[in-house]
């Protein structure tokens, strides 16, 4: 699992929903909604197995433990 492609998907899965709302697009809509909860399922697995956060997160964080 790559947390970055990950990530990724997400944004583009935004992206493309807003799109599909934007152009009354029920399939479209679905489509990227699928594609983004497949992405957060495999990003929250690998974060809740100790595994790092994508790239443009780690360099966001204040918070260090």
């Amino acid at each position: 699992m790559d947390p970055n492609a990950a990530l990724s998907e997400l944004r583009t899965a935004a992206r493309e929903w807003e799109q599909a709302v934007v152009a009354e697009d029920a399939d479209g809509q679905l489509a990227a909604a699928v594609r983004a909860l497949e992405a957060a399922v495999a990003l929250d697995d690998w974060m809740s197995r100790g595994g790092f956060p994508p790239a443009a997160w780690h360099r966001n964080c204040t918070h260090h433990s």
